[in-house]
Protein backbone atom coordinates (compact mmCIF):
# COMPACT_ATOMS: atom_id res chain seq x y z
CA UNK A 1 0.00 0.00 0.00
CA UNK A 2 2.87 2.34 0.83
CA UNK A 3 4.44 1.85 -2.61
CA UNK A 4 1.11 2.48 -4.30
CA UNK A 5 0.78 5.86 -2.57
CA UNK A 6 4.33 6.81 -3.55
CA UNK A 7 3.72 5.74 -7.15
CA UNK A 8 0.45 7.68 -7.27
CA UNK A 9 2.13 10.77 -5.78
CA UNK A 10 4.99 10.55 -8.33
CA UNK A 11 2.55 10.16 -11.25
CA UNK A 12 0.47 13.15 -10.10
CA UNK A 13 3.63 15.25 -9.63
CA UNK A 14 4.74 14.49 -13.18
CA UNK A 15 1.24 15.24 -14.55
CA UNK A 16 1.03 18.60 -12.76
CA UNK A 17 4.60 19.38 -13.80
CA UNK A 18 3.58 18.92 -17.44
CA UNK A 19 0.98 21.69 -17.02
CA UNK A 20 3.66 23.96 -15.56
CA UNK A 21 5.76 23.74 -18.74
CA UNK A 22 6.01 26.92 -20.77
CA UNK A 23 2.90 27.43 -22.90
CA UNK A 24 3.23 26.82 -26.62
CA UNK A 25 1.71 29.21 -29.10
CA UNK A 26 -1.42 28.10 -30.91
CA UNK A 27 -1.91 27.66 -34.64
CA UNK A 28 -3.71 30.51 -36.39
CA UNK A 29 -7.40 29.69 -36.77
CA UNK A 30 -10.26 31.23 -38.67
CA UNK A 31 -10.59 32.60 -42.16
CA UNK A 32 -10.26 35.95 -43.88
CA UNK A 33 -11.64 37.26 -47.18
CA UNK A 34 -10.42 40.25 -49.18
CA UNK A 35 -11.84 42.28 -52.08
CA UNK A 36 -10.96 45.22 -54.25
CA UNK A 37 -7.41 44.21 -54.96
CA UNK A 38 -6.96 46.21 -58.15
CA UNK A 39 -4.89 44.05 -60.44
CA UNK A 40 -4.31 42.86 -63.96
CA UNK A 41 -3.27 39.48 -65.26
CA UNK A 42 0.27 39.21 -66.55
CA UNK A 43 1.13 37.01 -69.50
CA UNK A 44 4.31 36.15 -71.37
CA UNK A 45 2.63 36.69 -74.79
CA UNK A 46 -0.32 38.48 -76.35
CA UNK A 47 -3.16 37.57 -76.35
CA UNK A 48 -3.23 36.28 -72.80
CA UNK A 49 -4.45 32.69 -72.39
CA UNK A 50 -3.91 29.64 -70.13
CA UNK A 51 -0.64 28.69 -71.85
CA UNK A 52 1.09 32.03 -71.15
CA UNK A 53 -0.65 33.25 -67.95
CA UNK A 54 2.23 34.16 -65.62
CA UNK A 55 0.66 35.88 -62.60
CA UNK A 56 -1.09 38.94 -61.27
CA UNK A 57 0.19 42.53 -61.16
CA UNK A 58 -1.36 44.52 -58.29
CA UNK A 59 -1.53 48.29 -58.17
CA UNK A 60 1.48 49.26 -56.09
CA UNK A 61 1.12 50.77 -52.68
CA UNK A 62 -0.16 49.95 -49.22
CA UNK A 63 -3.77 49.08 -48.49
CA UNK A 64 -4.68 47.98 -52.02
CA UNK A 65 -7.36 45.57 -50.73
CA UNK A 66 -10.18 45.61 -48.17
CA UNK A 67 -10.91 42.95 -45.55
CA UNK A 68 -14.46 41.75 -46.29
CA UNK A 69 -14.96 39.15 -43.62
CA UNK A 70 -12.78 37.79 -40.84
CA UNK A 71 -13.29 35.12 -38.19
CA UNK A 72 -11.23 33.46 -35.47
CA UNK A 73 -7.82 35.04 -34.96
CA UNK A 74 -8.49 37.33 -37.94
CA UNK A 75 -11.49 39.02 -36.27
CA UNK A 76 -9.19 41.90 -35.25
CA UNK A 77 -8.82 42.80 -38.96
CA UNK A 78 -12.46 43.85 -39.50
CA UNK A 79 -12.86 46.55 -40.63
CA UNK A 80 -9.45 46.91 -42.20
CA UNK A 81 -7.21 46.82 -45.20
CA UNK A 82 -4.52 44.56 -46.61
CA UNK A 83 -1.60 44.96 -48.96
CA UNK A 84 -1.14 42.46 -51.79
CA UNK A 85 2.17 42.01 -53.61
CA UNK A 86 2.49 40.99 -57.26
CA UNK A 87 2.17 37.25 -57.80
CA UNK A 88 4.71 35.89 -60.29
CA UNK A 89 3.91 32.19 -60.58
CA UNK A 90 7.37 31.16 -61.79
CA UNK A 91 9.12 32.70 -58.76
CA UNK A 92 7.09 30.84 -56.12
CA UNK A 93 9.10 27.81 -55.04
CA UNK A 94 9.33 25.68 -51.91
CA UNK A 95 12.86 26.82 -51.09
CA UNK A 96 12.17 30.51 -51.69
CA UNK A 97 8.70 31.65 -50.56
CA UNK A 98 7.26 34.91 -51.91
CA UNK A 99 5.35 37.53 -49.92
CA UNK A 100 1.72 37.62 -51.13
CA UNK A 101 -0.22 39.67 -48.56
CA UNK A 102 -0.01 41.44 -45.24
CA UNK A 103 -2.84 42.63 -43.00
CA UNK A 104 -2.50 43.80 -39.42
CA UNK A 105 -0.06 41.44 -37.68
CA UNK A 106 -0.43 38.71 -40.35
CA UNK A 107 1.84 37.91 -43.32
CA UNK A 108 1.27 35.18 -45.94
CA UNK A 109 4.27 33.76 -47.80
CA UNK A 110 3.50 31.46 -50.76
CA UNK A 111 5.78 28.48 -51.32
CA UNK A 112 3.85 26.47 -53.95
CA UNK A 113 1.44 27.10 -56.80
CA UNK A 114 -1.29 24.50 -56.27
CA UNK A 115 -3.27 25.50 -59.37
CA UNK A 116 -3.78 28.37 -61.78
CA UNK A 117 -6.27 28.96 -64.55
CA UNK A 118 -6.93 31.72 -67.08
CA UNK A 119 -9.94 31.96 -69.40
CA UNK A 120 -11.03 35.15 -71.17
CA UNK A 121 -10.05 37.75 -68.56
CA UNK A 122 -11.04 35.53 -65.61
CA UNK A 123 -8.23 33.98 -63.62
CA UNK A 124 -7.89 31.88 -60.49
CA UNK A 125 -4.85 30.91 -58.46
CA UNK A 126 -4.45 28.61 -55.45
CA UNK A 127 -1.25 29.10 -53.49
CA UNK A 128 0.03 27.00 -50.59
CA UNK A 129 2.22 28.66 -48.00
CA UNK A 130 2.72 29.76 -44.44
CA UNK A 131 0.86 32.44 -42.53
CA UNK A 132 2.78 34.09 -39.71
CA UNK A 133 1.86 36.69 -37.12
CA UNK A 134 3.91 39.09 -35.04
CA UNK A 135 1.62 38.07 -32.15
CA UNK A 136 3.84 35.77 -30.01
CA UNK A 137 0.86 33.64 -28.94
CA UNK A 138 0.30 32.46 -32.54
CA UNK A 139 2.45 29.89 -34.36
CA UNK A 140 3.16 29.88 -38.09
CA UNK A 141 0.35 27.97 -39.82
CA UNK A 142 0.21 26.20 -43.18
CA UNK A 143 -2.66 27.24 -45.40
CA UNK A 144 -4.07 27.89 -48.85
CA UNK A 145 -4.82 31.23 -50.50
CA UNK A 146 -7.63 31.17 -53.08
CA UNK A 147 -7.45 34.14 -55.44
CA UNK A 148 -9.80 34.98 -58.30
CA UNK A 149 -9.80 38.06 -60.47
CA UNK A 150 -11.18 39.58 -63.63
CA UNK A 151 -11.10 42.90 -65.44
CA UNK A 152 -13.32 44.54 -62.80
CA UNK A 153 -11.44 43.51 -59.64
CA UNK A 154 -10.46 40.56 -57.56
CA UNK A 155 -11.14 38.67 -54.37
CA UNK A 156 -9.10 36.36 -52.18
CA UNK A 157 -9.63 34.15 -49.14
CA UNK A 158 -7.25 32.29 -46.81
CA UNK A 159 -7.87 29.19 -44.72
CA UNK A 160 -5.74 26.77 -42.73
CA UNK A 161 -4.94 23.56 -44.53
CA UNK A 162 -4.53 21.26 -41.55
CA UNK A 163 -4.87 21.01 -37.81
CA UNK A 164 -2.23 19.57 -35.52
CA UNK A 165 -2.96 18.00 -32.12
CA UNK A 166 -1.75 19.96 -29.09
CA UNK A 167 1.54 18.43 -27.83
CA UNK A 168 0.78 18.75 -24.09
CA UNK A 169 -2.50 16.83 -24.46
CA UNK A 170 -0.73 14.02 -26.30
CA UNK A 171 2.02 13.92 -23.67
CA UNK A 172 -0.53 13.66 -20.85
CA UNK A 173 -2.39 10.90 -22.67
CA UNK A 174 0.87 8.97 -23.08
CA UNK A 175 1.78 9.54 -19.44
CA UNK A 176 -1.62 8.26 -18.31
CA UNK A 177 -1.34 5.13 -20.47
CA UNK A 178 2.18 4.49 -19.14
CA UNK A 179 0.88 4.84 -15.56
CA UNK A 180 -1.91 2.34 -16.20
CA UNK A 181 0.61 -0.07 -17.72
CA UNK A 182 2.92 0.21 -14.72
CA UNK A 183 0.06 -0.30 -12.27
CA UNK A 184 -1.06 -3.46 -14.08
CA UNK A 185 2.48 -4.78 -14.19
CA UNK A 186 2.96 -4.33 -10.45
CA UNK A 187 -0.29 -6.14 -9.65
CA UNK A 188 0.66 -9.24 -11.63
Amino acid sequence: MKHTKKTLFAALSVAFGAFALPAHAALITGAVSFAGANQTATCTADPCDQSNFSGVDFIAGPDNATVLDASGDFAVLTPGTATFSDILLSSITVGSPDLVWTAGTFTFMASDVVASNYTTNIYTIRLAGVLTSSNPSLDATDGILYFSGNTSGGSASWSASQSVPEPVSLALLGLGLAGIGLARRRRS
